[in-house]
C-alpha cells in the first residue's frame, strides 16, 4: 500500500496526526502534505466544553486548596489552558 493510502486510511478511521505519525513511523509534515493534496484537514481531538460545576470546582481548588493549575487539569481531567481560562475570568 501507499504512503498516502496508509495515511488516508488511517484519517478516515479518526486518528490524528500525532496518531498517525506514531503508528506509520512517518513525520507529521508528511501526513499533512499527502492530507493538503487531497483536500482534507486534519482530524482533531478537542477538550469538551467546562461545565459551571467543573468551573467552580477549578476555582475553588485554586483559590481555596491552593492547589497548582497542573495539579487542577490533572485531578479535574482538563486541559491546562481551561484551567488557565477558568482561572482568569472568575477569579
Amino acid at each position: 500500500m501507499s504512503k498516502r493510502q496508509d495515511i488516508l486510511n488511517l484519517h478516515r478511521t479518526g486518528h490524528t496526526v500525532l496518531q498517525i505519525s506514531k503508528i506509520t513511523g512517518y513525520k507529521r509534515p508528511t501526513i499533512y502534505y499527502h492530507l493538503q493534496a487531497v483536500g482534507l484537514d486534519a482530524n482533531v481531538r478537542r477538550a469538551g466544553e467546562l461545565t459551571s460545576r467543573k468551573v467552580d470546582q477549578i476555582v475553588a481548588d485554586f483559590s481555596e486548596r491552593g492547589l497548582s493549575k497542573a495539579e487542577i487539569a490533572r485531578r479535574r481531567r482538563c486541559t491546562y489552558d481551561q484551567v488557565r481560562y477558568a482561572i482568569a475570568k472568575y477569579l
